[in-house]
């Protein structure tokens, strides 16, 4: 009885994280806000295997999407500085005026990349969470399908919902900096965390950064989107000081999608 309590307990918190965040986002796609909204405040990827964001905290989130991460990061962990990067001019529209409430929060029109530069990008419309450099319209419709069946959709509604999400795109000649050019321009001395979330783009952001600026780093989340290259994103965290952690949510089982998670002892 106990045990259920807690677990009826547990839930509601969660539900709670949830709504929270998902009443403060209303710039963007509603599924996607939706669905990253439980990751974030509901499944606490941001804030889990050892990964703490507190007061005071300063955060680089690199793969901005609509902002949902950081006004996470602002509202609900209390981060003082959150500097949020989307390249895709659609996308980052929507997050300037989700994050506009919040203080914290600024956001830039670039992504983030091995070094300053500009690259055309592939946007999805009805997917602008999937938009990449590296996009790939078949294959991302793969995974949004295999996600869409692990959340229980007959396989003929994930067939057709997955091929909308893919049926349009669009291309835009975008801006990139490096992590350790962020750090310079923006006058940043220690970074709590640095989310990447970069659509396959992981090697090139954590080449980024230089030798001297990585003790500066305590904790890094990353999005890793290919089995091949996951240990050498391992390799690269512990190299430079770090323990890592590896997780895969259970809807992403199908697919290569894993988070790194690296704190600094």
């Amino acid at each position: 009885m106990f045990r259920s309590r807690s677990r009826r307990r547990a839930e509601r918190d969660r539900l709670r994280r949830v709504l929270r965040l998902h009443s403060a986002i209303s710039h963007g796609d509603p599924d996607t806000i939706a669905f990253v909204c439980n990751e974030i405040a509901g499944d606490r990827i941001y804030d889990s295997h050892g990964i703490h964001i507190g007061p005071g905290d300063t955060v680089i989130d690199g793969g901005g999407n609509f902002g949902i991460a950081a006004v996470y990061f602002a509202s609900v962990c209390g981060a003082a500085r959150v500097l949020t990067f989307e390249p895709v001019p659609p996308t980052f529209a929507a997050l300037e005026r989700n994050i506009a409430p919040h203080a914290a929060c600024t956001g830039f029109h670039e992504g983030l990349w091995s070094h300053a530069c500009e690259r055309e990008m592939t946007h999805y419309p009805q997917a602008a969470a999937m938009s990449s450099l590296f996009a790939d319209p078949e294959r991302d419709r793969a995974y949004i399908e295999s996600t869409m069946l692990a959340m229980g959709l007959a396989a003929d509604e994930a067939a057709d919902r997955a091929r909308g999400f893919f049926a349009e795109t669009q291309t835009f000649r975008c801006s990139f900096r490096s992590v350790s050019d962020v750090l310079r321009d923006e006058g940043i001395e220690r970074v709590d965390l640095l989310k990447i979330d970069v659509e396959g783009a992981e090697r090139e952001v954590l080449a980024g950064i230089h030798e001297d600026d990585w003790p500066r780093i305590r904790q890094i989340v990353l999005e890793a989107h290919d089995d091949a290259h996951l240990p050498e994103l391992e390799g690269a965290l512990r190299a430079h000081g770090m323990h890592t952690e590896t997780a895969q949510d259970a809807l992403m089982a199908e697919t290569p999608m894993r988070l790194v998670y690296g704190v600094r002892p």
